[in-house]
């Protein structure tokens, strides 16, 4: 797996990404959701399987799961899975703290 550093610290990362908030994210080819939430960060495919709008384009809902701006799909932020199972699941990257900055995980 390859780390690549998102914000390089902790005041970094509040600054561009407030609570409850998301932000795409491009690491070469691929376009990524990242999440702030109450309990941390998340990282999760940028595209709804459903019909492609950019989840980060959407809100996060109390139950921290990002929900699609066109047809209110909610993905858990924790695991990508629809959570009506009406649709497929999204990816997500594995995020990690490492010398105060945030990195992730991309394979």
């Amino acid at each position: 797996m390859r780390w690549v550093t998102v914000f390089s610290s902790v005041t970094a990362a509040e600054k561009a990404l407030a609570e409850n908030s998301l932000r795409r994210l491009r690491i070469g080819t691929r376009v990524i959701c990242l999440a702030r939430t109450p309990s941390g960060y998340y990282a999760v495919e940028d595209s709804c399987p459903h019909r492609g709008v950019a989840l980060s384009d959407g809100h996060i809902n109390y139950l921290e799961e990002v929900v699609c701006p066109l047809h209110s799909y909610r993905y858990s932020l924790k695991n990508g899975r629809e959570c009506d199972q009406a649709t497929m699941d999204v990816e997500t990257y594995p995020l990690r703290w490492q010398e105060g900055a945030l990195q992730i995980g991309l394979s």
